[in-house]
C-alpha cells in the first residue's frame, strides 16, 4: 500500500520508499509558478495573510518556512510593513537570521514534510509566545480517496492532514488553534 494512516493523529503518509529523491524533488520545485511574478499565485496566498492582518505592527518578524524558489508572502507582506525571511531547505538555506518570530508562515509545504514532527519542532522553537504560525495545506477526507485525489498525485506530497490532525498538534505542542477554515488553512497562537 502506498500510504499509512496514523490511528493517533489521522496523518496520512504516503511509503517512504515512493519519495522521490532530493536532486528530483528540487527540480520539480523549480518549474511551480509561485513566485511574486504570477497574480494569480499571490491571490491564493492573500488567503492566509486576511485572517490575521489585525495583528501586524510595523516592528513585527515573520519567517516563510519553506518558500521555494521565488518568495511571495515576503512580496506580499511588505504591504503590511512587515520584515519576513525566507526560508527553503533547498533555495534558501541560511534564511533564518533570527532567534524567534512573531508570524510563521507554512503555505504549501506541509505537505512536503518527510518528518512532521521535526519540523513543527523547529518551527515552534522559532516562534515568539503569543505568535502566529499559520499554515496552508489541503486537508484529506480519508486514505479510501487517496488514490483519486488530485493533491497526492504530486508526488512530492508525502504528508498529508485532516481537521483531526490540526486538533493532534494543537493538543501535542500546546498551541491554539486560532482560525481554521474548512478546506486548507489553520492559524495556531503559540501560548
Amino acid at each position: 500500500m502506498p500510504y499509512s494512516q496514523c490511528k493517533v493523529c489521522d496523518l496520512i503518509y504516503r511509503n517512504p520508499a515512493n519519495f522521490m529523491d532530493a536532486a528530483n524533488e528540487k527540480a520539480h520545485y523549480e518549474h511551480h509558478q509561485n513566485g511574486p511574478e504570477f497574480p494569480g499565485y499571490l491571490h491564493y496566498l492573500s488567503k492566509i495573510i486576511e485572517p490575521i492582518t489585525s495583528y501586524f505592527t510595523p516592528q513585527a518578524a515573520a519567517l516563510d518556512y519553506g518558500c521555494g524558489p521565488g518568495p511571495a508572502l515576503d512580496f506580499l507582506l511588505k504591504d503590511y510593513g512587515v520584515a519576513c525571511d525566507n526560508y527553503d531547505p533547498f533555495f534558501f538555506k541560511d534564511g533564518i537570521t533570527k532567534r524567534s518570530y512573531d508570524f510563521i508562515f507554512a503555505t504549501e509545504c506541509f505537505e512536503h514534510f518527510h518528518h512532521p514532527e521535526d519540523e513543527l519542532r523547529k518551527m515552534m522553537d522559532l516562534l515568539k509566545k503569543g505568535g502566529l504560525l499559520c499554515i496552508m495545506t489541503v486537508f484529506h477526507h480519508g486514505i479510501d480517496v487517496m488514490d483519486k485525489w488530485y493533491y497526492a498525485k504530486d508526488l512530492t506530497h508525502v504528508a498529508f492532514y485532516s481537521h483531526h490532525t490540526i486538533k493532534w498538534i494543537s493538543d501535542y505542542f500546546s498551541i491554539d488553534v486560532l482560525y481554521q477554515d474548512k478546506k486548507s488553512i489553520c492559524i495556531f497562537q503559540k501560548n
